[in-house]
């Protein structure tokens, strides 16, 4: 098992993304919530030696980190063509598969989702499409998501699956957008696991 310092200073090394479309929420998950949420998975023993599928993957930080902590396969879903080039190229040195698609048309079984899909911020419901596909295709959850809406996504889930755990979490954000104020701020998150 890796520590969790030298897995974030190999995920350290991800390209970013460039271009980022607000309309999509394409965030980057920041190396510390990314080792946090991999870390979950990997004590919880739903990593090593399993299939996971990481949806909404943007620059495949989470992907990578799956790999890194021994999954037995990895695959990295994307919606934004626009990302294939940095996605293919941050996971090109691990056996991780890219899907360029929408969530819904994904077809398959996997033990583990990992994410850090849409918030709903810009558009309403947008993270729903992505717990109702976590839930349909693997038997476990790690997520992170907006503490704002902590208690409707711990019932929401709780509709579909079992809450193990939810933490809350500080995510760093860069500025990435131009209405974005300040040129770094903190964001309450929340680290969602669960069982179907």
């Amino acid at each position: 098992m890796k520590a969790r310092r030298v897995l974030e200073k190999e995920l350290s090394g991800i390209l970013g993304q460039s271009n980022r479309k607000l309309s999509l929420e394409q965030y980057s998950t920041d190396v510390t919530s990314a080792s946090e949420l991999l870390f979950s998975a990997y004590n919880d023993g739903n990593l090593e030696g399993r299939s996971v599928i990481d949806l909404g993957a943007g620059n495949g930080i989470l992907a990578v980190g799956a790999a890194l902590l021994g999954a037995a396969s990895v695959t990295a879903v994307e919606y934004d063509p626009a990302l294939d080039q940095i996605l293919r190229k941050n996971v090109s040195n691990y056996q991780v598969e890219v899907v360029i698609s929408d969530v819904a048309s994904i077809r398959g079984r996997w033990d583990t989702t990992v994410m850090n899909p849409p918030w709903g911020s810009q558009a309403r419901g947008a993270d729903r499409p992505f717990i109702g596909k976590a839930v349909e295709i693997s038997n476990h959850i790690y997520a992170i998501h907006n503490h704002k809406s902590a208690e409707f996504l711990k019932s929401y889930y709780s509709s579909r699956c079992k809450v193990v755990k939810d933490k809350r979490i500080r995510i760093p954000l860069e500025k990435q957008f131009s209405h974005q104020g300040v040129e770094k701020m903190y964001v309450d998150a929340i680290l969602i696991s669960a069982h179907v």
